[in-house]
C-alpha cells in the first residue's frame, strides 16, 4: 500500500470504516449461506476459498482502518500494515484457486490439448519403448492417429452434450457472465491502484482509494452471488426434474416411490 498524503488519513480512515463493515457483511452472508444450505459440504474447494477471501477481506479493511487511526506506535502501524499485505495476498491466492476449480471442467472441456499430451504420454505404447515416441514421429507413422482421433470423438459429445443440457447450459452461463463481471472488477482495480501510486492530489488520492474500496467488496459480492445463482440453479433443476417424475410416473406412485425410498433409509 503506498503512504497516503497529508491531509488525506481523516477521509480515507472513514471510508475504510464504512468498507469494513460491508466486508464483515459479507462475510456474515456467505457464513450463513453455507450453514443454512450446505452444512453437509463446508469444507468443499469453493466454500473454503470463499471463506478465506470473506475473512482475508475483512482482515484488510480492519487492519487499514486501524492503521490509519494514528492512535498506535510506529511498530504496531507496521505489524497491522504486515497484516494488511498478507491478508491481500490470501485473497488474491484464494481467489486464483477459486476461480481455477469453478472454471476447470470448462476450460478442460474445450482445451483438451495439454490433457491430451499427457494421456498420450501415459499410454502403454509409449510406456513400453522409448523407441515409440521417434518411430511416431517419422513420416508415414500411424501409431499417434488413433489416440488423438478417439480423444477427438469423445470430446465432441462432451460439447454438445454441455450445450444440449440445459442444466449444464444454465450454469456455464452463469459462470460466464459473473466471470466476467469480477475480471472487469480486478482490471479496475489495477488501474485504480497504479494510478493512486503516481497521484499528487489528495482529493485525487482520496477517490482513488474509495474506489479501490468500493471495487474489492464488490469484486467479492460478485463471487459470493455467482455461488448463490448456482444454488437456486441447481434447485430449480431438481424442482423441474421432479415435475416431470410426476407427469410421467403419476403423483401416486412417485409418493409411494418416496416413502419406500425413506422407509428403506430409515
Amino acid at each position: 500500500m503506498t503512504s497516503p498524503p497529508p491531509g488525506s488519513i481523516d477521509l480515507l480512515l472513514l471510508a475504510t470504516a464504512v468498507s469494513a463493515t460491508v466486508a464483515c457483511a459479507l462475510l456474515l452472508a456467505v457464513a450463513t449461506f453455507v450453514l443454512c444450505y450446505e452444512r453437509s459440504k463446508i469444507f468443499t474447494p469453493f466454500n473454503v476459498a470463499l471463506l478465506v477471501m470473506a475473512l482475508a477481506n475483512c482482515s484488510v479493511f480492519l487492519s487499514t482502518a486501524l492503521m490509519y487511526s494514528d492512535a498506535y506506535s510506529a511498530l504496531v502501524s507496521d505489524v497491522l500494515n504486515l497484516i494488511a499485505q498478507l491478508s491481500s495476498c490470501s485473497f488474491q491466492t484464494a481467489f486464483v484457486h477459486y476461480s481455477w476449480k469453478r472454471s476447470k471442467a470448462v476450460v478442460e472441456m474445450f482445451t483438451p490439448l495439454p490433457q491430451t499430451f499427457i494421456k498420450l504420454l501415459r499410454s502403454p505404447e509409449f510406456g513400453r519403448d522409448t523407441n515409440s515416441v521417434t518411430s511416431a514421429m517419422e513420416p508415414g507413422s500411424n501409431s499417434v492417429t488413433p489416440k488423438f482421433e478417439t480423444k477427438e470423438n469423445l470430446r465432441k459429445p462432451s460439447r454438445t452434450k454441455l450445450i444440449s443440457n440445459a442444466h449444464s447450459g444454465k450454469r456455464f452461463l452463469i459462470i460466464a457472465k459473473y466471470g466476467m463481471a469480477s475480471i472487469v472488477c480486478a482490471f479496475f482495480l489495477i488501474i485504480f491502484y497504479l494510478a493512486s501510486a503516481y497521484t499528487t492530489s489528495i482529493v485525487g488520492y482520496v477517490i482513488l482509494w474509495v474506489l479501490i474500496d468500493v471495487l474489492m467488496n464488490v469484486y467479492f459480492g460478485v463471487l459470493f452471488w455467482m455461488k448463490v445463482e448456482l444454488f437456486r440453479e441447481k434447485v430449480q433443476s431438481v424442482r423441474e426434474k421432479e415435475v416431470r417424475l410426476e407427469e410421467n410416473l403419476g403423483k401416486v406412485q412417485l409418493e409411494r416411490i418416496r416413502n419406500r425410498q425413506t422407509s428403506q433409509a430409515s
